[in-house]
C-alpha cells in the first residue's frame, strides 16, 4: 500500500494597493501593503496559489478620504510563496530565496541597527524608562521578526564565495518589549545554524543580522496576517505583469523551499533535517 504524503503548510506574500483616483496625477506613486498570510495546509502548490488569490480578494475593500473620495483598497496579485515541512521551527512564518553579493561583509547595507526599529522606536515613544527596564507587569505581546541568513562557501586555502545565496525568515516572537523579542530573535538565529563539510569545500548556513521587526497587531486574534510592509510603489496595478513573479517561478521548489537545489542535495548527503 502506498502511504500518502502529508500536505505541507503554506505562506503566501500578497499585494494590495491603495487607489485615491480623484487625487492622483497620471504616473502616481501608491501606498502598497505587502501582506504575508498563512494559508494553512494545502495537498499541492497550485491549490495554494488557488487559495491566496482567494484570500487577497476577500479583503478588497472601500474607504473614505479625508476630502470625501473614495479609496478602494484593492488585490494586485501574489508576490511569493513558501512552503512548510513538519521539521520546521514552530515560529517560522516565512521564508523566501534571493541572492547578495557579500552579505555579512556588507551587514550595514542589508539590515538595521537596533536602534532604528520600528518596534524598538515604537516601545521607546509610549513606555516610560521604569517600563522599559522592569518589563514584568506589562502583557505579553507578539513581534514579527524578519532575518536575513546566508550560505556561506569556504574553500580549503580560506576563500569564500561572493555572490552567496541568502534566506530570508520571519518568526513569531512573544514577549513583553522589542528589547526582549530582539534577544529571542538573535537566539532563534544561532539555533539555525550548521556547518556542512565538505571534501573540496564547506558551507555554512549563518545569520547575518536582523532587517525588521514589528509588532503584530493583537486587536484580531482570529487573523491569518502573520506580516504586513507597506511601501511606494509606481503604478503597481497597471504594471503587475512586471512587478509579480510568473506562476513557474512561484512553483519552482527551490523558491518554495528557499534553499537552493545544490544545498538541498548537501544537506540530505549530510543528513541534515532542515
Amino acid at each position: 500500500m502506498t502511504q500518502e504524503r502529508t500536505p505541507y503548510r503554506y505562506a503566501a506574500k500578497l499585494l494590495h494597493q491603495w487607489t485615491t483616483p480623484a487625487l492622483e496625477s497620471p504616473r502616481p506613486m501608491r501606498s502598497c501593503v505587502e501582506n504575508i498570510y498563512d494559508l494553512g495546509t494545502c495537498p499541492t502548490a497550485e491549490g495554494a496559489i488557488d487559495l491566496a488569490h482567494q484570500r487577497g480578494r476577500e479583503v478588497e475593500f472601500t474607504a473614505t478620504h479625508a476630502t470625501g473620495a473614495e479609496m478602494p483598497y484593492r488585490y494586485v496579485g501574489v508576490l511569493g510563496l513558501a512552503r512548510f515541512t513538519q521539521a520546521r521551527p514552530a515560529n517560522l512564518v516565512w521564508h523566501a530565496l534571493r541572492y547578495v553579493s557579500r552579505p555579512l561583509e556588507n551587514r550595514r547595507r542589508h539590515t538595521t541597527p537596533f536602534e532604528k526599529l520600528d518596534a524598538v522606536d515604537w516601545d521607546r515613544r509610549r513606555l516610560t524608562p521604569a517600563q522599559l527596564n522592569h518589563p514584568e507587569d506589562l502583557e505579553v505581546r507578539t513581534f514579527g521578526v524578519e532575518m536575513l541568513f546566508q550560505w556561506r562557501t569556504t574553500t580549503p586555502d580560506g576563500r569564500s564565495n561572493t555572490m552567496r545565496p541568502c534566506q530570508t525568515q520571519i518568526v513569531h516572537v512573544d514577549s513583553r518589549t522589542a528589547r526582549d523579542a530582539y534577544r529571542q530573535a538573535l537566539a532563534h538565529a544561532d539555533a539555525q545554524t550548521y556547518t556542512i563539510d565538505g571534501p573540496n569545500k564547506d558551507v555554512r548556513f549563518e545569520c547575518v543580522g536582523i532587517v525588521d521587526m514589528i509588532e503584530i497587531d493583537p486587536l484580531d486574534d482570529d487573523s491569518d496576517e502573520v506580516w504586513y510592509d507597506v511601501r511606494k510603489r509606481l503604478m503597481p496595478m497597471e504594471r503587475k505583469d512586471a512587478i509579480l513573479p510568473a506562476r513557474d517561478r512561484l512553483l519552482a521548489a527551490r523558491q518554495l523551499d528557499a534553499v537552493p537545489l545544490g544545498i538541498q542535495r548537501a544537506i540530505a548527503r549530510a543528513g541534515l533535517r532542515r
